[in-house]
């Protein structure tokens, strides 16, 4: 809860235009329950790749979207699509030859006619063999009706989408065509044509396609708009967008899917749109999405040039439309159903005079006299023309007409320099392919030089006016190996080019040579070190084909983008070249999200939840009491400190401040200030009580099975004293106590106003005072609490006033003759507060115990304390926590005093059980109540509990754990962690070892703990010393089951003025420490984990030798994956 004042202003006046005094802000949640979505936090991530699109040719396209195209389609599939295709031949020749009348069909409506001349058609291009899927016993088998029947009765029982559409058509199509049955109600009865478009043959493997694709789009750009024309039942959505456009011809559609989208559709638009019609009068604007995608619906209207010319217009320049259309016009089964409906005949063309689907190449033509280039890719769903009917068509939207005006067609002109490594350039690899390049790249301009790196760097003038391609690191791990002059010449190359791109082999997302992304993490902060520099990195997956690698590498040189968006990080493999982008590792989100957060809350009965657990109170959504439920207690496990006392609580009070916790209003707090129970457990230097003790105290956190303070915060109870009872006692008790005896020190005769005297503290003060012989005055807020304080405490009505209005301060001075009151016990507030001020008589105690005005910083009048008097406050649980022996005698008096019966237990005392928890929070909330709410936990108590998060792994005893690093803050921290669950053998290497003060500290704590540790002093990059102390380890030490390596040097500076020492000081522990960690532990360990850095993912400036370790670890990790091996990095 924030509490504040606040102004508004009229920004255009410059003028308050109104003030809230005491404006408080509190937490209330939603509603309804979180989600597992919900409930996980976007903590972690990972580095994925993707193809590129831009860079995607249908070579690629065909091994990367489709790799499975070229098997064909299954023996079943094949049969099926022969049998569909026969029946549809049959129904129509058999109506051909028993059914057609020319005289009475010429009649039929306008499509019908257009049907039977398409039947005519079909029949036609059977004679003459055109046909695909034809057989000459096709015309012998139409004229046998058992032989229909058994075919019909056959695709029926299979339930395959097409067959029970053809079949349900072709047994109506006389009376279709006779005008005597309804097509459309036919078509759309049992989701015959829904299933057809779902799941029908090739179906599925063009909508996985179509997605694959709009996926790398999404990849590239997350920001995607993409608007979706005929979205109809919404097949193609895909969520990975940042608007999302959802339209159909029919609302009704779209209103479906608004339901069907619900939980992403913050981020998607719904809206009719008819394709064919004005665009602006529909109230959609020009060039305002990056994709538009349309599945079966550009077919279906009139014109193909006015349709396609109506969706440029909504895209913007180089934006991609994606058609997801049936392209085999010879099929039979298309036009079967589909031909019966009036829509099917609306095509104007005359190449779609007996259909109105259209081939590829028809679609290319009509493509280009619309805006759009062509077809840049053709996905299909099988590759033979007897078999494919389903086809994706990708095509790029032009600027001005001219693919030359698309973003992203090329880089900077300028001459070309390959660039080859000093003194080893003679490598064969790297020689062959800068020959073939030599030759490719007058392509891209005919100046095209090889010269080595000093050459390079000796001429930096013409490296600014080159495009530089970088050899030096196809053969070896060149950022691992250049010294002396080469490091020299490689500073002036980056410093003087302005554009390079550095060519490698065996990264990627699979490396199978880790070093060969170590440059990513070094052009990362290049590139934040000179903006200016355009640095690209492409590692070629194999490079034993100099003329493949060679057009790849002037394709990536020639692409490009506008307005400073164009990649820069390229990874190839069979021709498909693929970018990274950090996504979410929802995975690892969610099982973070589990272990925190815990799965849904389960009604138990308290015996069973708590039975071997230590619980305590929360409430999981702030404001709603609902949400109330156990969980397990962390601070259990936490040792005892030397003053601790645990208790098992067996009753804990209920007070106002935890209504205030449970509705969010006050932060950071545990539930429950007091309780009674048994001690269970001591620490150390406890001295007053002792375990099985009987007790009461005031502490935090009491809703639990074991509550947790020091010894000055109990006090011991008798059996004579009920555990509800002692459970009452301490807030008020405490408090009132304090205030009248330690501060007031009121005395026999004296007089005492008590606010609230029907309150806890009120009631608690009224029989202390009582017992003083004191003249008792009270506010109450209720004539029910009136006589209430009356009838069990005895206070006289005339004492007893109203604590709704300020009449009291008449009355008190009227009944004390104009001096007023000797001690004043204060909870009131504002105007109240300051009047009961003005009760106070000379000498008098003013003790304040309330915090609203305290809270508020709120003003007090000084005339007062002409009379002596004195104005105090205090908060007693503040005391108990710091003042603990004070504390402690109080609390023990109070004991004493109710021992003694000399005061009374809180009366009347609600005790509800812990299956009633929710009912005492709104009672108390409610205020209406008068006594004191004590709640007590019985064994078949049903109670809401979330199930155990305790960790269920744990290290295994008897094996070896290595941490390089792990003198380090983190390594210490770690090895902490790993002892406490489990580990009782840890090596730790550093190049230190124990010399420093936390490291000696670490071993004293680890030997405590009963683990044995070894920390040799050992330089994990020197493999000769690694090696040896890995000798020893397997000597005294069990084998080696997991290794973090955790070892890092920072010597930070920008690339220009780094020495070559510093950079290679930063280098090794990452590089050449993680390798040699590697090659040298056990192949079958559980676990190795890289700790790195995200440094390496964004690019630092000045740390470009600590990225180039960071991203290499990140590499070694995904290799040793590939590998079989564990592995994992984690950036940090």
């Amino acid at each position: 809860m924030v509490s504040e004042d606040r102004i508004g202003l009229d920004i255009t006046a410059g003028k308050p235009v109104c003030t809230v005094d005491n404006f408080i802000i509190t937490t209330v949640a939603r509603s309804e329950g979180a989600s597992s979505s919900d409930l996980a936090r976007r903590l972690c991530f990972n580095l994925d790749y993707k193809v590129g699109p831009s860079l995607l040719d249908q070579d690629a396209a065909d091994k990367i979207l489709q790799p499975d195209a070229a098997l064909g389609p299954t023996s079943q599939q094949v049969q099926l699509i022969q049998e569909v295709e026969m029946m549809c031949f049959l129904y129509i020749k058999r109506f051909w030859d028993k059914i057609y009348d020319k005289n009475r069909h010429a009649k039929s409506l306008d499509y019908h006619t257009k049907y039977i001349a398409w039947i005519k058609h079909q029949l036609d291009n059977y004679d003459a063999g055109l046909a695909p899927h034809a057989r000459p016993e096709w015309r012998e088998r139409a004229a046998s009706d058992e032989y229909i029947s058994q075919m019909e009765a056959k695709l029926l029982s299979e339930g395959s989408a097409e067959g029970r559409l053809v079949v349900h058509v072709g047994r109506e199509l006389p009376a279709i065509l006779a005008g005597e049955s309804d097509a459309l109600e036919l078509l759309f009865e049992d989701k015959l044509v829904e299933n057809v478009y779902r799941s029908g043959v090739g179906a599925e493997l063009g909508y996985d396609r179509m997605t694959a694709y709009i996926d790398a789009l999404a990849h590239k750009n997350p920001a995607l708009r993409v608007l979706e024309v005929g979205a109809g039942n919404g097949k193609t959505g895909t969520p990975r967008f940042s608007h999302y456009a959802f339209t159909d011809i029919s609302i009704g559609f779209c209103e479906n899917a608004r339901g069907m989208f619900k939980d992403i559709a913050g981020r998607m638009s719904f809206r009719a749109l008819n394709v064919e019609a004005d665009l602006e009068d529909q109230g959609f604007s020009g060039e305002q999405y990056d994709v538009i995608c349309a599945a079966n619906v550009v077919h279906a209207t009139k014109s193909l040039d006015a349709t396609l010319s109506n969706m440029r217009k909504l895209l913007k320049p180089g934006g991609k439309l994606i058609l997801y259309e049936m392209t085999n016009t010879g099929m039979i089964r298309t036009g079967f159903a589909f031909g019966l409906l009036p829509g099917w005949w609306l095509s104007v063309e005359d190449f779609r005079e007996f259909t109105p689907l259209a081939t590829p190449n028809d679609w290319s033509n009509a493509l280009k006299k619309s805006g759009f280039n062509g077809i840049d890719l053709h996905i299909y769903d099988f590759p033979d023309h007897r078999h494919q009917m389903v086809s994706v068509l990708i095509s790029t939207a032009l600027g001005d007409g001219s693919s030359d005006d698309l973003p992203g067609t090329s880089r900077t002109s300028g001459p070309i320099k390959i660039i080859l490594r000093g003194s080893d350039s003679s490598l064969p690899i790297q020689k062959s392919l800068a020959e073939t390049l030599r030759k490719s790249a007058v392509s891209l301009d005919p100046k095209v030089d090889i010269v080595h790196l000093g050459e390079a760097a000796a001429n930096p003038k013409e490296l600014q006016q080159s495009r530089c391609i970088f050899l030096g690191d196809v053969d070896s791990d060149f950022l691992m190996k250049v010294r002396g002059d080469d490091y020299e010449a490689f500073q002036k190359l980056i410093s003087s080019t302005k554009t390079l791109l550095w060519v490698n082999q065996g990264g990627g997302p699979w490396p199978k040579s880790p070093g060969a992304d170590m440059v990513t993490g070094f052009a990362r902060c290049m590139r934040a070190e000179n903006p200016g520099l355009d640095f690209l990195t492409l590692s070629i997956d194999d490079l034993s084909s100099p003329d493949a690698a060679s057009s790849t590498i002037l394709r990536i040189l020639a692409s490009g983008a506008s307005g400073g968006e164009q990649e820069n990080s390229f990874y190839e493999k069979d021709g498909a070249v693929s970018i990274p982008r950090i996504t979410e590792a929802n995975t690892v989100n969610h099982l973070i999200a589990a272990k925190t957060k815990g799965e849904l809350a389960r009604s138990e009965t308290w015996q069973d939840a708590s039975k071997g657990r230590a619980l305590t109170l929360q409430c999981t959504v702030p404001g709603l009491l609902d949400t109330l439920q156990f969980q397990d207690d962390a601070l259990y496990e936490k040792p005892l400190q030397p003053d601790d006392v645990e208790v098992r609580v067996h009753a804990t009070g209920l007070n106002l401040l935890d209504v205030m916790i449970a509705l969010g209003q006050v932060i950071g707090e545990a539930f429950g200030q007091e309780c009674a129970g048994v001690v269970t457990r001591v620490g150390s230097n406890v001295h007053r009580v002792a375990v099985r003790d009987r007790v009461c105290g005031l502490l935090r956190g009491t809703f639990k099975t074991f509550a947790r303070g020091t010894q000055w915060q109990f006090a011991k109870i008798s059996s004579s004293l009920d555990f509800t009872d002692a459970a009452a006692i301490p807030v008020v008790y405490t408090t009132a106590y304090y205030a009248l005896h330690d501060l007031a020190r009121l005395q026999a005769g004296e007089s005492i106003l008590i606010h609230w005297g029907a309150g806890g503290v009120g009631r608690a003060a009224i029989q202390l005072a009582k017992a003083l012989d004191a003249e008792v005055f009270v506010t109450v807020g209720s004539i029910e609490k009136r006589d209430f304080v009356h009838e069990h405490y005895g206070v006289p009505l005339d004492h007893i006033l109203s604590s709704r209005d300020l009449t009291f301060v008449d009355g008190i001075k009227r009944l004390t003759n104009g001096r007023g009151v000797d001690v004043i016990l204060n909870s009131t507030s504002g105007q109240a507060l300051r009047a009961s001020w003005d009760c106070i008589a000379p000498y008098g105690r003013f003790i304040e115990i309330g915090k609203v005005d305290i809270f508020a910083n709120a003003g007090l009048p000084m005339g007062p304390f002409k009379k002596s008097v004195t104005f105090s406050f205090f908060d007693i649980g503040l005391i108990a926590l710091e003042r603990g022996q004070l504390f402690a005698r109080v609390l023990q008096d109070v004991v004493g005093l109710l021992e003694k019966r000399a005061v009374t237990p809180p009366q009347p005392l609600h005790i509800y059980h812990y299956s009633d928890i929710q009912e005492a929070f709104r009672i108390m909330q409610s205020g209406s109540h008068i006594g004191k709410l004590v709640l007590e936990p019985r064994n078949d108590d049903l109670v809401m509990v979330e199930p155990s998060r305790k960790p269920t792994y744990a290290f295994d005893p008897k094996a070896s754990y290595l941490l390089s690093g792990g003198m380090g803050g983190l390594g210490r921290s770690t090895a902490r962690w790993m002892a406490s669950r489990g580990a009782k053998h840890l090596i730790l290497l550093s190049r230190s070892g124990t010399t420093r003060a936390a490291a000696q500290e670490l071993m004293r704590d680890l030997a405590a703990a009963g683990v044995t540790a070894y920390a040799p002093q050992c330089d994990v990059s020197d493999r000769t010393v690694l090696e040896n102390v890995l000798d020893e380890c397997a000597k005294m030490m069990p084998p080696i089951k997991g290794c973090v390596q955790g070892s890092m040097v920072l010597k930070d500076a920008i690339f220009s003025n780094m020495t070559e020492e510093d950079y290679f000081t930063a280098v090794r522990p990452k590089v050449i420490a993680s390798r040699n960690l590697h090659e040298l532990l056990p192949h079958d360990m559980d676990f190795f984990i890289l700790l790195s850095s995200a440094s390496g993912v964004v690019g630092n400036r000045g740390q470009s030798n600590y990225c180039v370790g960071n991203t290499h670890q990140d590499a070694l990790a995904r290799h040793r994956v590939a590998q079989e091996l564990p592995g994992v990095a984690v950036d940090l």
